[in-house]
């Protein structure tokens, strides 16, 4: 994750996951800082941390789906 820069650099492992290439680096539109990342089937799941705005009881959260 490179959640300021709303990125998310994608690395190929090597077998003992002691080093890595990276493939490519991952941007969206409605990334708002993400904080983790899930993996599901196919994609990607990344919930914004929206460090923007003060948060109040009507503030939406989002989590954002991509293609891995």
């Amino acid at each position: 994750m490179q959640n300021q820069l709303n990125k998310v650099a994608v690395f190929k492992l090597n077998h003992d996951g002691t080093a890595g290439v990276l493939i490519k680096t991952l941007m969206n539109a409605d990334f708002d800082v993400p904080t983790t990342v899930a993996r599901f089937g196919r994609w990607l799941y990344l919930p914004n941390a929206r460090f923007g705005p003060t948060p109040t009881h009507d503030t939406t959260y989002t989590a954002v789906r991509v293609r891995r």
